[in-house]
């Protein structure tokens, strides 16, 4: 029965590739799979012969030789891939090549005694393994990232430049303070990262930052936070399951699509959550009050929204029948904490960023008008939630985990998270993008909702007559598949600007260009850059994003650098027109003199005070500037 239900799992994807494809990629992937399957019905077929030796009876011998058939199970998480995208016949063959190798694997497992020594010494020297994996992807990623910096190829160097300047600027006096977003993001304009976000957490960071005053502590410093939230999973894994599933999980984690590209990414102070929230999670589960309120707290002092999410733990300590006060301090703190946020710490500040006017537009300008709205019209809402793009984003989210967390509470614990990303998603369509910071939260839950689904699954081990260990290393197995293909496809994507992700870890034809721009700017100028230049420029009081340079309410500025190569310019739409447009203008004012122009970037230095560009009425943002006026 067990094998006839993962045979027909394996038809019907098989099918479904067969069908998406015309007759000469039809034929391609029919020979493909003789190559696959025939090896697979060989061993198959010698696996009673090889189980023979190790089992007692016919029916033992029919229970585990069943086992390697949950290897096409996991094919079930990638159908929906021909209703929300359009995969290729190479990836196709690479997701059945996948399932094959695993299937092999699982047969030598449960068949051969010298198998099950390796996989018990591996057992006994998990922690030593994990600590490996953890030093090596902290060298690894913290290399990548500098030199993807160094090198110019941040794809978010906005990001990288926001942080530093604020840490910069407050080493000199001004508290937090900045201009690279604060003017951009919000309506009326603010000047300190605490008027956007309550993240205390940069005050941990703040020493380390005086150390060394550059981006690329910052950097290193994420990378390390983000490598080391694998320590708490491995523990929480091991003491649930098995050290050795403990392994597989980390790996899975680590170079899940989410994490690999926050390690490769940006700074974000929410990078720090993962660590924090896998440790809260951890502590709970040994029942240690105490470090758990710590973690907890810790983590709330990322950033605001993670009390949305952290709250639950008073919910589900009802659900473990835990001690009143596991129940009443969650809630508590988030509640105080989210009040005082909201309160005392962020300025009644409209969010101004790019894509969420019409979100304004449809629900209202403030918080009270916006919930009026949703209970009025309840229909908007639920609008926004039953379209294809979000619950595409809700399967890119599950898939990493082979979609084990929906058997779990745990898994709830990402909802909040998932909820808002996909209102505000379905404006601003970054907030949906699975490789950006705004899903970090949900994938730390995702992950321990895997480990506490995993558990709940291996009581039925005895089903193939296996040991509970053997059985979860099994089910842990299925993440691998999943997380070999979100490797190929954050590999294959790069910064949208390339074919490769690759090229962003290695010089550019221009580089020297760009060295030479950042060497010729004075360090107190005030200057308007690309986002690749954003981080190398980001030392000093008075800085802009000029790709967006409409979206300021005052940028003043002495030196504006622009990228000309259309092949280059990531904008797209009317945004790129008004780019353009920046362009045109900028060239034919006498305001600015034009001292650079290589290789695709041309500097301008302003020559004399004279009126603001044009560009700042003629494309002025209807939700800013008119409002300002």
């Amino acid at each position: 029965m067990f094998v006839t239900v993962t045979g027909a799992v394996l038809s019907a994807y098989t099918g479904l590739a067969l069908t998406h494809f015309g007759l000469r990629e039809g034929v391609l992937l029919a020979c493909a799979l003789v190559v696959i399957v025939c090896p697979l019905m060989w061993l198959t077929c010698a696996s009673p012969a090889a189980c023979y030796r190790h089992s007692d009876s016919d029916r033992d011998l029919c229970q585990k030789s069943s086992f390697p058939f949950i290897a096409p199970l996991l094919l079930i998480t990638f159908i929906p891939e021909f209703w929300f995208g359009n995969p290729s016949l190479w990836r196709i063959i690479l997701i059945l090549s996948l399932t094959a190798g695993l299937w092999c694997f699982l047969l030598v497992v449960v068949s051969s005694a010298r198998a099950q020594r390796l996989l018990s010494w591996a057992e006994s020297h998990s922690s030593r393994i994990t600590s490996i994996i953890v030093a090596l992807h902290t060298i690894l990623f913290t290399s990548l990232i500098v030199a993807r910096h160094y090198y110019f190829g941040a794809a978010l160097g906005e990001d990288t430049g926001y942080y530093n300047q604020v840490f910069w600027n407050t080493l000199h006096g001004d508290f937090f303070q900045g201009s690279l977003t604060q003017d951009r993001y919000n309506d009326p304009p603010v000047d300190n990262e605490f008027a956007l976000h309550n993240s205390p957490v940069l005050f941990l960071l703040l020493p380390l930052y005086w150390l060394y005053p550059s981006f690329y502590t910052l950097l290193v410093l994420k990378t390390i936070a983000l490598s080391v939230s694998a320590i708490p999973l491995f523990l929480l894994v091991r003491d649930k399951i098995s050290g050795l599933s403990g392994v597989v999980i980390v790996v899975a984690y680590v170079f899940s699509r989410n994490i690999l590209n926050q390690s490769i990414n940006a700074f974000h102070s929410i990078d720090f959550i993962a660590v924090f929230l896998l440790f809260t999670f951890l502590f709970f589960e040994r029942g240690r009050i105490g470090l758990f309120l710590l973690f907890l707290l810790l983590s709330l002092t990322v950033r605001e929204e993670v009390a949305l999410t952290v709250w639950l733990f008073g919910l589900y300590a009802i659900v473990r029948r835990r001690h009143w006060s596991w129940v009443v301090c969650p809630v508590v703190m988030c509640a105080m904490w989210w009040y005082c946020s909201a309160e005392f710490v962020l300025v009644r500040s409209q969010i101004a960023m790019e894509g969420l006017d019409e979100f304004f537009s449809v629900f209202g300008k403030g918080r009270n008008e916006i919930l009026a709205t949703v209970v009025r019209e309840p229909q908007k809402l639920l609008d926004l939630f039953l379209t294809n793009q979000v619950r595409g984003y809700f399967y890119e989210m599950v898939r990493p985990a082979a979609f084990l967390p929906l058997a779990s509470m745990v898994g709830l614990f990402a909802l909040p998270t998932m909820a808002m990303n996909s209102l505000i998603g379905a404006f601003w369509p970054s907030m949906i993008n699975i490789t950006n910071h705004y899903s970090l939260i949900a994938t730390v839950c995702l992950f321990v909702g895997l480990v506490e689904a995993i558990g709940w699954i291996g009581r039925y081990s005895r089903f193939f007559n296996l040991s509970r260990q053997t059985f979860c290393l099994g089910i842990a197995c299925l993440v691998i598949p999943e997380m070999a293909v979100g490797l190929k496809d954050t590999v294959n994507y790069g910064n949208g600007k390339q074919g490769s992700l690759a090229d962003d870890f290695l010089p550019k034809s221009y580089a020297a260009s760009l060295t030479s721009i950042v060497d010729m700017i004075e360090p107190n100028a005030a200057v308007a850059a690309p986002g690749i230049l954003l981080p190398q420029l980001s030392y000093r009081t008075k800085l802009y994003y000029s790709q967006a340079l409409w979206r300021y309410y005052d940028a003043q500025f002495d030196y504006l650098v622009l990228e000309t190569d259309p092949k280059r310019i990531g904008a797209r739409g009317c945004e790129k027109e008004k780019y353009e447009a920046l362009i045109a203008e900028v060239m034919q004012s006498s305001d600015y003199k034009r001292v650079f122009d290589k290789d695709g970037f041309e500097i301008y230095k302003k020559a004399r005070a004279g009126h603001p560009l044009a560009i700042f009425g003629k494309y002025a943002c209807q939700t800013q500037m008119q409002k300002r006026k």
